[in-house]
């Protein structure tokens, strides 16, 4: 049963238990939160749109989540896990939606959501060796730039969201940030800060794990329920594969793909039944372990952001999320 958690436009201040000492924000048996001030006063419909697609779908009212005492579901083993009702603003299921936890490369969102608030869509990028040879990002997730390359922001957005290539991302920040990956970082913090993520803090575009760096189940459902104003990222989440056409070094016009690494998105992985799956973005590393957020639709039309993180395996993380949507119905 939805157990219903109807926003009131006041502030709300949740106090949840715990100390807060360095790394340990990390261990699954000894979850630190910090009180958690959240301000709901909010007229997004105001917020400046520089990328010019963003609409007010979902925007007058944010889920607030108080006791989670009242949901227990044993099959849900990820250190996290939400579902959030957010055409009625109410709370489906929250397990330790306060927690910190590393992102990993949902991170990623807020780096799109700050390209679309800040930057141009037709801008175009070219990527250079600082970015195509970074030492930290050989190994990782890559959407595979070539150096001296021209890409769009809307192809690199693609880049960051679909194959979840790090370099896209970093491409992204040194872009819209001025050349300084290190401003665009300032102005994710700050976009946080705005949309009343408290819980969150970045220090990359990527995700890649650093002590510093870490979010909650709740901030990301802020992040996500942002950029579903803006309907270049909703029709960027519901694609499974992505052609596109870039200019490489030498002036001559190049094909490329990307692919969704989202298995609902690529049809590898079914929603459960009268559910539609309105894709979302992925996260992986050895810290992170899985992790998912994704928004979806019922038969009337309800709109739901769920979020996953720390599952202990790709097939867990699906099958938990399979079990998270299925409360839509219960």
């Amino acid at each position: 049963m939805i157990r219903k958690k109807s926003v009131q436009c006041t502030l709300i201040t949740l106090f949840l238990a715990g100390s807060l000492t360095g790394c340990s924000l990390f261990g699954a048996s000894d979850p630190l939160l910090e009180p958690y001030a959240v301000a709901y006063n909010t007229n997004i419909s105001a917020m400046q749109d520089m990328a010019g697609d963003r609409t007010d779908l979902f925007a007058d009212d944010l889920v607030v989540v108080g006791d989670e005492s009242g949901y227990q579901d044993e099959t849900i083993k990820a250190e996290a896990a939400i579902i959030y009702n957010v055409t009625s603003n109410q709370v489906v299921f929250s397990h330790n939606a306060f927690e910190r936890l590393y992102p990993a490369s949902i991170t990623k969102l807020m780096t799109v959501l700050v390209a679309l608030k800040y930057g141009n869509l037709s801008d175009s990028v070219t990527v250079g060796d600082d970015i195509v040879k970074k030492s930290e990002l050989k190994g990782t997730s890559l959407a595979k730039l070539q150096s001296g390359c021209t890409y769009t922001l809307e192809q690199l957005i693609y880049g960051a969201l679909l194959p979840s290539g790090n370099d896209a991302a970093l491409a992204i920040a040194q872009h819209v940030g001025g050349g300084n990956v290190d401003e665009f970082i300032n102005m994710m913090n700050a976009e946080a800060k705005e949309l009343g993520a408290t819980g969150t803090n970045f220090v990359n575009p990527h995700g890649l794990t650093d002590e510093n760096h870490y979010s909650t189940a709740y901030d990301i459902y802020l992040i996500y329920n942002e950029l579903l104003q803006y309907e270049t990222f909703r029709n960027v989440v519901q694609t499974a594969s992505y052609d596109y056409t870039y200019t490489d070094a030498a002036g001559a016009q190049v094909s490329g793909n990307f692919k969704t690494t989202v298995k609902y998105t690529n049809q590898e992985v079914t929603p459960p039944e009268n559910v539609v799956a309105l894709g979302g973005k992925t996260g992986t590393t050895s810290a992170a372990m899985y992790c998912l957020a994704m928004s979806s639709q019922d038969t009337n039309g309800n709109q739901y952001v769920s979020v996953i993180l720390k599952a202990d395996s790709r097939e867990q993380l699906y099958y938990q999320m399979n079990q998270l949507l299925q409360k839509i119905y219960n």
